[in-house]
């Protein structure tokens, strides 16, 4: 009889129990007692079990709260080390020793061009505080009698540059 691709799923399989095989009565065997063994063949109810479980409960002692210990410390610290020496045996020793003297040409350029563009504000800051200046002078120079207007002038400010 071919066995079906798709388990049943309205039915859950039964559940598997020990048996005792009872031996027959007339050997001369170390069997457990025959008040042990139920009606279904199991070898204790689920009482008898409820019981004992309950009797090794009471009868453990109870440990002491110690903490993590100094063991586990320990395990953690050399599991560490042992994955940071595989790391630097792998990897650290590429990263230290092909450092080239000479620098990259992408570097280079990036480099120059920073520096080509420091002149060139530095250059365009100078001129617009050359122009501005005049203007600046003219506006205080006009607004000595009103009173609005001086206190406008204080809040103009020529850029400096410090080279």
């Amino acid at each position: 009889m071919p066995r079906s691709s798709a388990p049943s799923k309205t039915v859950p399989p039964p559940r598997r129990r020990r048996k005792v095989q009872v031996p027959p009565a007339h050997a001369e065997t170390h069997a457990a007692p025959a008040r042990h063994v139920t009606r279904d063949g199991l070898f204790m109810s689920s009482d008898h079990k409820r019981e004992l479980i309950l009797a090794h409960a009471a009868v453990r002692h109870a440990r002491p709260k110690i903490g993590w210990g100094i063991g586990y410390y320990v395990g953690v610290t050399a599991s560490c080390l042992v994955v940071f020496s595989g790391w630097w045996m792998t990897v650290g020793t590429h990263l230290t020793s092909g450092i080239s003297p000479q620098q990259d040409a992408a570097y280079q350029i990036i480099e120059r061009n920073t520096q080509n563009l420091q002149v060139q504000t530095a250059a365009d800051s100078q001129a617009v505080q050359q122009q501005i200046t005049p203007l600046i002078q003219a506006e205080n120079t006009a607004s000595h009698g009103s009173t609005s207007s001086a206190s406008t002038s204080t809040t103009i400010s020529t850029p400096t540059t410090s080279q």
